[in-house]
């Protein structure tokens, strides 16, 4: 579960392509303006030699020349703006937006590793590689509610299972992501293997992740992995080991700190007395800073509360909405398809 100094250089990397090719843009840009507009080249060299002249005066304390300066400076640059705009640019060809307009695509702000940066670190250490190409097929656009029954009832409802996905289920996953930012509620998904928990925890995902939140997508297997290796790892004694314990503690600090986490498969994991405590503490802790949790599982209340502790279970069943699933297993129906 930890990144490698390849594979941090590697991130680095990405960011310094998304400058240079804006960079690139931009030259092209103005090239083409001093071809094609009359004055333009003028306007742009008057307006760095009045800048130069700015910068002359900070530096020697003229306030007066400074205040003077400014002035010209924001008149040139409306002069700029209308030759472009009577030319038919639009207002920002100067200024083409960012990918991350927080970090102006350097990887960082205010001194931190921007949101941006922490994804693509998530995105290395987790399922989030496998994620990324997951969404694009599984998503809302794709998800069909053909494969629930129109006849078969849901259980203590007057309701089709077809129905039930689309007016409860969906509906519900889909006004939790309209709310994401005022109310960040947790979610429970369960029922039988190949009903569709996957696939809308993938589309939920999927959504938060086109908004810019940060998202950590793992198995119950692969978190309870984590959080044993962070114990093992505090008694760590080489020089490897004690980076890798640095490492795996920051990524459990993203589990923590993620705007969403998703667990998947809750009950297939291995566990032991530490990490029943420590995935209660990891419960707790997003609940008290009202971080989104989504967990899917196999196993229905009553065999959660038999395989977790009262603790963790009660966290789970009181403060997280339960989507109980229903239907046949979609992953058959496609095999025969």
């Amino acid at each position: 579960m930890a990144l490698s100094n390849t594979e941090y250089n590697a991130i680095l990397r990405e960011y310094e392509a998304l400058q240079a090719a804006r960079q690139q843009l931009l030259r092209a840009r103005k090239a083409e303006l001093n071809r094609v507009l009359p004055g333009y080249r003028a306007l742009e060299q008057e307006i760095a030699d009045r800048a130069m002249a700015r910068y002359r005066a900070a530096v020697g304390g003229d306030k007066e020349a400074l205040t003077g300066l400014k002035a010209e400076l924001e008149e040139l640059e409306k002069q700029k703006s209308a030759l472009l705009c009577t030319a038919g640019y639009p207002d920002d060809f100067l200024a083409p937006p960012y990918h991350c307009e927080h970090c102006k695509d350097t990887g960082f702000a205010d001194g931190e590793k921007c949101r941006c940066f922490r994804q693509k670190m998530i995105a290395r250490l987790s399922r989030q590689g496998r994620l990324a190409a997951s969404i694009r097929e599984e998503n809302f656009k794709h998800f069909s509610l053909d494969y629930y029954s129109d006849e078969r009832k849901v259980p203590g409802l007057n309701m089709s299972e077809r129905a039930y996905m689309e007016q409860l289920v969906l509906a519900q996953c889909k006004a939790y992501l309209r709310n994401f930012d005022k109310r960040k509620g947790n979610l429970l998904f369960t029922g039988k293997p190949g009903l569709g928990k996957t696939f809308l925890s993938h589309c939920i995902a999927g959504e938060l992740l086109s908004r810019g939140k940060t998202v950590v997508y793992l198995s119950a297997e692969e978190l309870f992995s984590l959080l044993a290796a962070t114990q093992w790892r505090q008694r760590a004694e080489s020089d490897e080991e004690k980076i890798r314990a640095r490492e795996e503690r920051e990524f459990r600090e993203y589990i923590y700190g993620c705007d969403f986490l998703i667990i998947d498969d809750l009950g297939t994991e291995f566990g032991n007395a530490f990490t029943a405590s420590a995935f209660f503490t990891l419960l707790n802790e997003r609940l008290i800073t009202k971080r989104g949790t989504l967990i899917s599982t196999n196993l229905d209340p009553k065999q959660l509360k038999a395989q977790y502790t009262e603790r963790s279970t009660s966290r789970i069943l009181g403060e997280y909405d339960i989507l109980p699933f229903y239907g046949s297993d979609i992953r058959a129906k496609k095999r025969k398809q």
